[in-house]
């Protein structure tokens, strides 16, 4: 599976998922193993003839070492165990403008476990264009945090500028953890809703790294 292939296929395997559904996973709680589980199985529905998906595989000498996605090459000699082809990590970030708490995890990421396979990182988040009310708390994680990001524009213009605000601390993020730009692909999902709020959902795929 080429890289270009694998990357427009997790983006296909995002955009596939129910807009609303999207934006209530993007908002609430830690949803890193919830998108991963959909990505496992759009692969495995549509690759299943010619790899095998695995989710949280291990490294059988490390048990420490789990990776969330891993895709090995299917064969007719396919018997034992073997070095998957790609490995990747899902990465959900609640504080769009703020990623810098990932970049050791994209150093680690890159070190740890195997050096054979394509390490690919997944990361989404998600901007709304109104502010949280109180209500919300507890329900909407950092929903105060959320909405300082659109400062005193709770409309389509301050959600604009969140998004400009997310994409520079992304690359900033990226920039940080020495890995080259043209290993990353991204996309808006827009019309994403959650009650009264337009969501626009933000996904970057990077790799190999």
């Amino acid at each position: 599976m080429k890289n270009s292939q694998f990357k427009t296929k997790i983006v296909n395997a995002i955009k596939e998922i129910d807009k609303h559904d999207l934006a209530y996973l993007l908002l609430t709680s830690k949803s890193e193993r919830t998108f991963r589980d959909k990505v496992a199985c759009y692969f495995h529905k549509r690759d299943r003839k010619d790899f095998f998906i695995a989710r949280e595989h291990y490294i059988k000498k490390s048990h420490k070492t789990f990776y969330d996605l891993a895709i090995f090459k299917r064969t007719k000699k396919s018997k034992k165990r073997k070095i998957p082809i790609i490995v990747a990590e899902f990465k959900v970030s609640a504080i769009p403008t703020h990623m810098n708490h990932f970049i050791e995890d994209l150093k680690n990421f890159k070190k740890r476990g195997y050096r054979e396979p394509k390490k690919f990182i997944i990361m989404l988040t998600g901007i709304q264009d109104k502010l949280f009310e109180d209500a919300y708390e507890g329900i909407v994680k950092w929903h105060k945090e959320r909405n300082s990001l659109l400062s005193d524009n709770q409309n389509k213009v301050g959600q604009e500028r969140a998004i400009e605000n997310a994409k520079k601390s992304f690359e900033k993020m990226i920039g940080d953890s020495s890995i080259s730009k043209k290993k990353i692909q991204s996309e808006e999902i827009e019309q994403c809703k959650y009650y009264d709020k337009n969501i626009i959902a933000l996904l970057w795929v990077v790799g190999p790294i």
